[in-house]
């Protein structure tokens, strides 16, 4: 097993389908996991959600973007 590093990922700015792409691209079918993960804050009681990257590298800001869900504002 190589090494890995995590990485959180907020949900509700990046698409999964678009994530998994570009780790397919980036780091190969079988080397990354990406998973969903909901925590929720012990002040607030709010329910976070976000994806976890367990992968051979994190991924750059140019390729986070490039993700994004396109969401139009109200």
């Amino acid at each position: 097993m190589t090494e890995r590093v995590t990485q959180v990922i907020p949900n509700k700015y990046f698409n999964e389908d678009k994530l998994r792409t570009m780790c397919i691209e980036k780091f190969g079918n079988d080397k990354f996991e990406l998973k969903k993960k909901s925590e929720t804050n012990r002040e607030t009681g709010k329910e976070t959600k976000c994806f976890v990257l367990s992968a051979p590298r994190r991924l750059t800001n140019d390729e986070l973007l490039l993700c994004k869900s396109i969401k139009e504002r109200p």
